[in-house]
Parts: C-alpha cells; structure tokens; sequence
C-alpha cells in the first residue's frame, strides 16, 4: 500500500507548530482552560480537524473514527509516530518526565524520515 508520506509529513511539520502556538500539555488532547494540547491534539489542529474529537453522540472518539477522507494526513503521521516508537503516541506524550522538545523532536525527525522516504 502506497502510503501519503508528504502530507503526514507535512502535519507532522504542522504540528510543532501548533504545539508551540498553543502550548504543550499531558493526560488529556486539549486543555480547555490553557488551549494547550498533547501530541494528538497538535496532530488533529494541523490536519484540519477538532483537537477534541466526539462522536455524533457526544462521546470520545478516536483518530481512526474520524471519515478516512478527511484524516490521512493526521492517520499516516500517527501511524508513523506508533511505529517509530513501537508505542502509543499518545501514552508516550503521557510518560512522566516527558518534555516538549523530545516531543518537537520526535515530530520533526519522524517528518523528516517520511519526506526521505518520499
């Protein structure tokens, strides 16, 4: 299967943007007092979707619930993410003693190995 290696890159690129826009956050996507957001939640803002996603009932969704039409982009950089860490992304954000530059760090080298790839 031909993965979309420019556009996750590019998210994921996007991405350490939003993160230093909005600010870095553990334990949940969005922070709704400070607007700060985890790794997902700058990964879903820079593919143009809600850091906070629900479904049509109002309960908490998942990336992989989100139409495949709107999320390749923000699916293949998370696939990306998983599989270079061979780990949730997300409960790697989490970890205690995590920082924002491995963060930046791991969005930015993993872009960087996608658009190599391209």
């Amino acid at each position: 299967m031909t993965r979309p290696s420019g556009p996750a890159a590019t998210v994921l690129r996007d991405a350490v943007e939003i993160l230093d826009a909005h600010g870095w956050t553990r334990g949940i996507t969005r922070d709704q007092i400070t607007g700060a957001v985890d790794i997902l939640g700058a990964i879903l803002i820079a593919a143009g979707l809600s850091p906070t996603l629900v479904d049509p009932e109002g309960n908490d969704a998942r990336l992989t619930d989100v139409p495949s039409a709107r999320r390749p982009g923000a699916f293949y950089a998370w696939e990306a993410l998983d599989a270079r860490l061979d780990a949730n992304p997300q409960t790697w954000n989490d970890t205690p003693g995590r920082t924002l530059d491995e963060v930046r760090w791991l969005l930015t080298s993993t872009a960087d190995a996608l658009a190599a790839d391209a």
